[in-house]
């Protein structure tokens, strides 16, 4: 009887251990890292390696907190009317953990286009390095078609190429953006998405998600993109950018933060109807930089500004939990 009940509990153990063993083993394989390559048919030879993602990631325990500390108050805001949308994308560029809230949902971008507009021209730079010198037309009067746009950061006069990306990040100039836009060119700028694995020119609703966006400051943090003097020279840009409402807003004073924020609105018979806010980049918290972008819809922008800013709060506050095995 003894032995019966030895091979019964010995049976149950191996039993446990395999089924143990088979789920971990599983998750393992579904939170291993993956390489994202492009593939181009006028370069079959090839498999240039866009970024690292995790796609069948059910989760991972070290930012369990810290999405749950997001989600509630996602679900504040909601209630609140705060917010009628929400996406969040955290990723930590050291081993590629991720988190998502709704990462997946569309966005008008707003100026986020324009770090895939300086990536363009940052490119053709490598190649011809006296572009960024080149002077262009700058009218700060022209006219824009974009109700309550933001005005005008130089007066009217002749610029390089290069202080023109200054005030278009820095100051997310919409007139830069127009001229450095038909400096580069469409096909440059696809380019840029086209790398990325994104497809933002070529989609008719003009929209982008959390998740897909983050890709473009991965590939300049990375160097993957651009080559190391300007991909440096991209983030150092973004660090200057004036826009403090948002992700800054959340963090104490003297982290430096490298990102871009995108404004936009509908508006039906002159009246600001929904309104969007986004703000998106990488934060430097010492030896644990992390990627984060919050995209979001409702009716006020003061209202969407605090909830990015209660976000990057909770995230920040979150980030001793970051380490696999804390």
């Amino acid at each position: 009887m003894v032995l019966v009940f030895g091979i019964v509990a010995l049976a149950t153990f191996a039993i446990g251990w395999y089924a143990s063993r088979y789920e971990t083993l599983s998750e393992v394989a579904k939170n291993s890292a993956q390489p994202v390559r492009y593939s181009d048919p006028e370069f079959p030879l090839i498999s240039p390696l866009v970024s690292i993602a995790i796609p069948n990631a059910s989760g991972f325990p070290e930012l369990k907190r810290v999405k749950s500390d997001v989600q509630n108050i996602i679900d504040d805001a909601k209630a609140r009317k705060a917010a009628s949308d929400v996406g969040v994308y955290f990723r930590l560029p050291g081993n590629a953990h991720w988190f998502g809230i709704n990462e997946n949902d569309k966005f008008d971008p707003g100026s986020l286009i324009k770090v895939p507009i300086m990536m363009a021209l940052l490119k053709e730079a490598e190649i011809r390095p006296e572009i960024l010198q080149e002077k262009l037309t700058y009218n700060a009067n022209l006219d824009s078609d974009i109700p309550n746009a933001l005005k005008a950061q130089l007066p009217s006069g002749r610029y390089t190429v290069e202080k023109l990306l200054e005030t278009m990040i820095i100051n997310s100039d919409n007139v830069a953006k127009e001229l450095l836009f038909d400096t580069a060119g469409e096909t440059a700028v696809q380019d840029v998405f086209d790398e990325t694995n994104l497809n933002f020119l070529k989609d008719p609703s003009g929209t982008i998600s959390p998740k897909s966006y983050i890709i473009l400051f991965a590939r300049i943090y990375s160097a993957t993109y651009l080559d190391r003097y300007h991909s440096n020279y991209a983030m150092n840009l973004l660090s200057e950018t004036t826009y403090k409402d948002g992700l800054v807003a959340g963090l104490p004073e003297g982290i430096r933060v490298a990102h871009k924020y995108g404004e936009s609105g509908i508006y039906e018979e002159n009246t600001l109807t929904t309104v969007e806010l986004h703000d998106c980049g990488l934060v430097y918290v010492p030896n644990e930089p992390y990627n984060l972008c919050v995209m979001t819809k409702g009716k006020k922008t003061a209202d969407l500004a605090q909830l990015i800013q209660d976000i990057s709060a909770a995230v920040y506050h979150d980030r001793l939990d970051f380490k696999p095995g804390n």
